[in-house]
């Protein structure tokens, strides 16, 4: 019984719970392994597959833990509408932004820098305690949040065109565009920008993000109306079903009308999910991971793996 609900859920995943794409989520991260220095390299290297895997264990949390969904995305023009304005009140601390908004609306309005920062602390403790299970899992987890705030359409209350009559752009950009791409990305030559001043640099991440928002609406916006009666949408094959997509001739007018736009934004994730992770082991003190480099994660049940995955734990 507990086997097939695992398997019912793991086959019936909804669309809209693939941002970056699960593919794009595990070539960051994969990409980011290899972009480490030693000895950390060696480390993550002994544990790839498991990386890889886990790297979309926050998307698939979601839709069900609550307040998950809040941690992957900040709607910044909820709280200004320049950059100036915004770079006026962040970086803020998490209690200030309370104090100044109240919980509730900052949780609503996401919360992804804040928690990017503290899973990156959790990362740092897991280092200094030398606990290979806790280090994997809150590495998969950063580069899976760090990931998330490269992506425009993270730091926009607009976050899928709906403001604009651009419905469905979420999917475009950060998940069709890559699919169709990823052949001609090059993330293996990719060099490490290690986080020293985490703050500053996770909030750095998103400002970078929020001044690309506006091509990537406008871009699409303008491709529509150069389209003409052309279709615009497809019946595309995903794995073992088709999906309503873009057409792929109007996805790869996009990516190159973005002029790489997407592929910039993959290499800047792999270079920061990697930053993180070595500053992560700088700040616990430079631990020796000899003792950890090849020990195996404990073998659970299919049950067990699920809860896990379902609790976030």
């Amino acid at each position: 019984m507990h086997a097939l609900v695992w398997t019912l859920l793991l086959t019936h995943v909804p669309g809209d719970w693939l941002a970056w794409g699960f593919s794009a989520h595990r070539w960051v991260n994969e990409a980011a392994i290899h972009a480490l220095p030693d000895p950390l390299h060696e480390f993550f290297k002994s544990h790839q597959s498991w990386l890889v895997e886990h790297a979309v264990d926050a998307d698939r949390r979601k839709h069900t833990v609550e307040g998950e969904d809040v941690k992957h995305y900040i709607d910044l023009d909820r709280y200004g509408q320049d950059q100036t304005q915004l770079k006026a009140v962040f970086p803020c601390g998490w209690q200030e932004a309370v104090e100044n908004w109240g919980e509730d609306v900052v949780r609503e309005n996401g919360i992804g820098p804040w928690n990017a920062i503290w899973t990156y602390r959790k990362l740092v403790d897991a280092f200094a305690s030398l606990d290979s299970a806790l280090i994997l899992r809150h590495a998969a987890d950063l580069g899976h949040y760090i990931g998330d705030l490269h992506v425009p359409l993270h730091t926009t209350e607009n976050y899928n065109g709906q403001l604009t009559g651009q419905t469905g752009i979420h999917g475009l950009w950060e998940t069709e565009v890559p699919e169709r791409q990823i052949s001609r990305y090059n993330l293996a030559d990719v060099k490490m920008q290690p986080a020293r001043d985490v703050s500053d640099w996770v909030w750095g991440i998103v400002f970078e993000s929020h001044a690309a928002v506006d091509s990537v609406l406008r871009f699409e916006r303008e491709l529509n109306v150069a389209w003409g009666d052309r279709p615009t949408y497809a019946y595309v094959e995903r794995g073992r079903v088709q999906q309503r997509l873009r057409a792929p001739d109007f996805v790869d007018a996009y990516a190159e009308a973005l002029n790489m736009q997407v592929e910039r934004r993959m290499r800047n994730s792999v270079s920061r999910v990697a930053g993180a992770w070595w500053w992560a082991w700088v700040e616990a003190g430079e631990p020796d991971l000899t003792a950890i480099m090849t020990k195996s994660l404990p073998e659970v049940s299919p049950w067990k793996r699920f809860k896990m995955w379902l609790l976030g734990s």
